[in-house]
């Protein structure tokens, strides 16, 4: 429930007053002021203190706001099993009728933080509450200000996920007694078409026409007044308790319908990412739509073996999402119960105490195991019996594996499915048969078709949707499509959007408005747009691409760099002002910056004159100049596109700045330096201090394998050692061949030493391997 001023109008104050709403407070205060034009209540209360004082300010609002007796209606209407109450009003209404109904009502403000006790009813006072005040802190706490000062205050604190999360909840969501003075709050609803239905204002008999046209376009309006609402709530008959009445979590339930598959089907699977779950019993006996993963058996038979933990991870687009899919079929017909994290932030704790009671052990299914990691924690402290399966991308996985054991509380079964094995590398063959998606190669043999898959593809899915999307039919298509629109405040919408889903974010609308300085919460102008449709998905005020691969390759492949450029060096520079008031925007800023983000996004063009474009265009801004990060990144810009004195320049700078903080771990620098050292002495031979480079290179990964037992990274750059000896024996004296073949040694036997997370890595593998090789070219170097 959220309340405005008409709700309190029915209570009484110590004058035997009803108590005023906002417009009757606007009239009393410019009464007392004799002030006749139409200012807004910021300004009004400022003139009221210049008269009056603060202390006449404040005696004025606890006389006129502070009740003494409330309605019948109102305390009715508190009766009801609301989740969560908020209000625009600073008076003690809801406290009274608490009392006298005898429920729990936890005040708060929005210095407070969320408490999601089911047993007790919190409400939010959004501008402050007069009973907690006093004359010292009244100008602090109490907030008399215009409101869309209201709604930026709102979203700049931990309240607005809660709302929304409460918003996408509730059965249903009722404003009472809301004025025009606070519709502003309502621009948080109004994205989300499922809000709208289960949204209802109840005003005045008397509401005026245009109010209530405006009213609806967030829900239906009942102009029925307070008494008829509270009399229509008597008839009220709650619905019978849920066994397991979880919120954060949703239960998963097989398709109770299966549809025949079509052509279309399989093209919006693998070209947008759009799975209908109906659609996946049918291909047990006829045409295939999923490809059957190898290690959804492997799971199944391990979970009957007794195992609990499990992740699953991939790049984008080589199927983690297909998997979970089958994956929850299957568990349910083999009579597991099956739970999908839905929404963790706040309201997870009471759904973990109904999993840690179950009689028989749940599924748990939680994606991106990194962004949900204390979720996880929590399920598998609480509920040691559950079965928890988790994802993530392997590109963070290869970072951060030695966290996963930490997270799951013990060990887990890794399932990595980057690469097909021969039966899904068949089944994909068959796939794209039967749905005529293989162009020139229609009419070759299953053999070189699955040949094709093999070597052209590098045996990943990924690659093969990639070589689909890229054929000129499918490619053209895609163009003419995205072009359609020519509004670009939509362009850079949808732009911002792929940037963030390729930077691993998960956006809502607020954000999306933040970084681009367009407000795509009026009017419904994302949602509304054909193109914004076809590539996203909208639900409870959050967007999402509809397939990561696809969200990928159009900004490789279609969107025009240039503009791309400018719509990042936007988003950038819109963070380093939002993020000294929300964190999210400096986790935002450090990804947008990175190389790896950007080279994802330039990757096709051969030159460098975006990426240099890129990082010339940021290096003056304040976060930017002194930032060691920074500079690394733009050094290995430079290093990847040859440009070796440049990038020298840079990772000095780099250094410079990360010597001048106190503590700062420079092993991320020293990894791409050493990396530097290495290709620069292998690729130009004018470079003479090629042996003192090598030393040096392999100084800095020595150093690191020692320092950082389960890092990889030292290892990956390991690697070029091989290049770097084929490239340079013939100029190395017996002396020299000598140091780098016991340089060689030292680094397998670090490898030998290592710990089992690093030992996951197959690169560590392919670095011994390459190691060994190189040692071979030292022990018989040319006469």
């Amino acid at each position: 429930m959220f309340v405005g001023s008409g709700f309190s109008a029915y209570a009484r104050n110590g004058d035997n007053d009803s108590l005023p709403t906002g417009g009757t407070l606007l009239a009393l205060l410019k009464s007392a002021t004799g002030i006749t034009s139409n200012y807004p209540l910021d300004i009004l209360s400022r003139e009221y203190v210049e008269r009056f004082g603060e202390h006449g300010l404040l005696q004025l609002l606890q006389t006129k706001l502070t009740a003494t007796s409330v309605s019948g209606s109102q305390e009715l209407v508190l009766t009801l099993p609301w989740r969560r109450i908020y209000t625009t009003n600073y008076d003690n209404v809801l406290d009274l009728c608490a009392k006298s109904v005898g429920k729990k009502i936890a005040p708060a403000t929005l210095r407070d933080k969320a408490d999601h006790d089911r047993r007790i009813t919190q409400c939010v006072h959004l501008n402050g509450r007069l009973p907690s005040v006093s004359l010292d802190s009244f100008l602090q706490e109490i907030k008399l200000t215009r409101a869309s000062y209201l709604t930026d205050t709102f979203l700049n604190t931990g309240w607005l996920t809660t709302f929304r999360n409460d918003l996408t909840l509730a059965n249903s969501v009722f404003f009472i007694g809301y004025s025009m003075y606070d519709i502003d709050v309502a621009r948080i609803v109004y994205e989300d078409p499922m809000l709208k239905e289960k949204t209802f204002f109840v005003d005045a008999s008397d509401l005026d026409p245009v109010m209530q046209r405006e009213l609806g376009q967030f829900g239906t309006v009942f102009p029925i007044g307070l008494d008829a609402f509270a009399g229509a709530c008597i008839e009220h008959k709650p619905p019978p308790a849920q066994l397991r009445p979880f919120t954060a979590f949703q239960l998963y339930a097989k398709p109770s319908n299966t549809d025949q598959i079509k052509g279309d089907d399989v093209l919006s699977l693998l070209i947008r990412g759009e799975v209908r779950d109906e659609l996946i019993p049918a291909a047990a006996t006829g045409p295939k739509y999923l490809i059957n993963r190898t290690a959804i058996d492997d799971i199944l038979t391990k979970i009957k073996s007794g195992a609990k933990r499990f992740l699953i991870h991939s790049d984008l687009g080589n199927g983690k999402t297909t998997l979970l899919h089958l994956l929850k079929l299957r568990l349910a017909l083999e009579q597991f119960t099956v739970l999908e994290l839905k929404q963790s932030f706040d309201i997870v704790d009471p759904d973990i105490h109904l999993i840690a009671e179950a009689q028989k052990p749940d599924v748990i299914i939680v994606e991106d195991i990194y962004r949900n990691s204390d979720t996880v924690r929590k399920i598998c402290f609480a509920a040691p019996n559950a079965i928890v399966i988790a994802t993530a991308r392997s590109s963070i996985f290869d970072l951060r594996n030695n966290e996963v054991e930490e997270i799951f509380d013990g060990e887990f079964f890794e399932h990595a499915i980057n690469v097909l094995t021969g039966t899904e590398r068949q089944e994909l063959t068959q796939l794209a048969t039967e749905n005529g998606l293989w162009g020139d190669l229609s009419a070759k043999s299953q053999e070189i078709k699955n040949d094709f898959i093999l070597r052209k593809c590098g045996n990943e899915l990924r690659s093969f949707l990639i070589h689909l999307l890229d054929t000129p039919s499918f490619k053209e298509k895609i163009r003419s499509s995205f072009y359609s629109t020519t509004d670009e405040d939509i362009m850079i919408g949808i732009a911002l959007i792929l940037f963030l889903d390729v930077a691993n974010f998960d956006p809502d609308l607020f954000i999306v408005s933040q970084l681009s300085g367009v407000d795509f919460l009026k009017a419904s102008r994302l949602k509304k747009d054909t193109v914004a449709r076809e590539y996203l998905e909208f639900s409870s005020g959050k967007v999402r691409v509809k397939s990561a691969i696809l969200a990928q390759f159009i900004l490789r492949e279609i969107f025009d760099y240039d503009t791309s450029l400018r719509f990042l060096i936007k988003a950038i520079r819109t963070c380093e002002v939002a993020k000294s008031q929300n964190d999210f925007f400096s986790d935002v800023q450090k990804e947008l910056m990175k190389f790896s983000f950007v080279d994802r996004i330039f990757a096709r063009t051969r030159d460098s004159r975006h990426y240099i474009g890129f990082y010339d265009s940021l290096k003056t801004l304040p976060s930017m100049s002194r930032n060691p990060q920074f500079w690394l990144q733009y050094a290995i810009a430079r290093l990847e596109h040859s440009e070796f004195r440049s990038a020298e320049t840079l990772f000095r700078t780099a250094y410079s700045h990360a010597k001048s903080r106190n503590g700062y771990n420079p092993f991320q620098i020293d990894n791409h330096y050493a990396r530097y050292l290495l290709v620069s002495r292998t690729h130009d031979r004018s470079y003479e201090d090629f042996f003192r480079a090598f030393t040096e290179a392999h100084g800095l990964l020595m150093k690191q394998t020692r320092t950082e037992p389960n890092a990889y990274y030292p290892f990956k750059v390991a690697r070029f050692y091989k290049e770097y000896v084929e490239q340079n024996l013939d100029r190395l004296v017996p002396e020299q061949i000598s140091v780098i073949k016991g340089a060689v040694g030292q680094m397998i036997a670090q490898i030998d030493k290592g710990t089992r997370h690093v030992m996951r890595y197959r690169l560590v593998q392919e670095c011994r391997l390459d190691l060994e090789e190189t040692t071979k070219l030292l022990s018989n170097p040319p006469i």
